[in-house]
């Protein structure tokens, strides 16, 4: 079956060397129809002189486009997308190394459910990587964990590559440019698609690595204009909502449909909010998050994870309080449990833990 064409803007400021290195990698493991629109920010002359003598193939054209001065993430990717009048459109940084198959699983994991807006691949960014940032390594890593593609849905991807379908462009419109620089504005796209009914998910079977901070000039903690695009993000969604969800993992309650009723639950309040959510599970069968999605017959979510309780069962409502009570970096601000027992203990106990309860549809 022929894929429907792409356009990867790769956005490129300075740093030749991995430029490079990134552009060999989408030329050699690019199997899929596409054209590379690269859109420069400003570069020094090395850069520019590179970008200038770039030549496409019949299989993979090139398409330069220069600014005079760097515009930064949004106004950057923003000049490629409205270049582009593809059907799928490929945000990537400068800073990543492409492995084979990647853009193509990506276009077939968004092309098997309307509901999959965006797509990001698997990638060291979230756990799991080569030894060495060189291309040779990091196919070999691709190869070593080749493992069906499995779909995981996200909160929100992350921009350092982010196949988005145009019927979200044609949805939510571009990047928002008032985020200086970069940072935050992966984040309040996903959230403006999940607004207008899209989901964003993973295809684990993709893999590209990321040279994590290096396009944004490495070290970024503190930086002025992140404190001012962070503000700028709570100004717009509000804080991000973190739920503890006491459960006992009993097999006869996981083998019910009240397993399954519980997971779209949680699915559907994390896809109209930011949020996150704490399983926290007295866990006796070792149950894992995925099994627990796979007997549901649902797709992984992400941003709901499981922490498992040992210990008696008799002291598991006690755990689940210290947890809500000792959790002071990013704490928790709700809680809630489709279990009787569990969510009885946590009303009586409102006035020491101060967790809001929370109504789920």
């Amino acid at each position: 079956m022929q894929l429907p064409f792409c356009d990867i803007i790769l956005l490129s400021w300075n740093n030749p060397h991995l430029l490079k290195n990134c552009v060999e990698s989408v030329f050699k493991n690019t199997d899929s129809p596409a054209r590379l629109i690269i859109v420069d920010n400003g570069s020094d002359p090395e850069t520019v002189r590179y970008l200038r003598a770039l030549k496409g193939t019949e299989i993979l054209p090139v398409e330069v486009l220069l600014n005079t001065t760097n515009e930064g993430f949004a106004k950057g990717d923003n000049r490629g997308m409205k270049h582009s009048s593809a059907p799928y459109v490929c945000l990537l940084n400068n800073d990543t190394l492409v492995t084979r198959g990647w853009l193509r699983i990506m276009i077939e994991a968004a092309q098997s459910d309307s509901s999959i807006g965006i797509v990001n691949p698997a990638s060291n960014s979230f756990g799991g990587g080569p030894a060495e940032n060189n291309l040779a390594s990091v196919e070999a890593y691709a190869r070593s964990r080749m493992e069906p593609v499995r779909l995981i849905e996200m909160g929100s991807a992350i921009g350092f590559c982010f196949l988005i379908k145009r019927a979200v462009i044609n949805a939510v419109g571009l990047l928002d440019e008032r985020y200086e620089k970069a940072y935050y504005e992966d984040i309040d796209y996903c959230l403006s698609a999940k607004q207008a009914g899209f989901i964003c998910v993973m295809a684990t079977g993709a893999y590209v690595y990321h040279v994590e901070k290096a396009s944004s000039g490495g070290k970024t903690k503190n930086v002025d204009f992140i404190q001012k695009n962070r503000r700028r993000f709570l100004n717009k969604w509000g804080d991000v909502q973190r739920l503890l969800f006491p459960l006992y993992l009993e097999e006869e309650w996981v083998r019910s449909e009240r397993l399954a009723q519980t997971l779209r639950s949680l699915i559907q309040w994390t896809r109209t909010k930011h949020a996150f959510i704490d399983l926290f599970c007295h866990n006796p069968h070792g149950y894992s998050m995925r099994d627990l999605f796979e007997k549901s017959s649902l797709m992984e979510h992400a941003d709901i994870r499981l922490i498992s309780c040992g210990g008696s069962r008799a002291l598991f409502p006690w755990r689940a309080l210290r947890r809500a009570l000792l959790k002071r970096k990013k704490p928790y601000g709700f809680y809630h449990s489709s279990q009787p027992k569990a969510a009885r203990f946590f009303d009586k106990t409102r006035w020491l833990h101060r967790l809001q309860p929370l109504q789920l549809p």
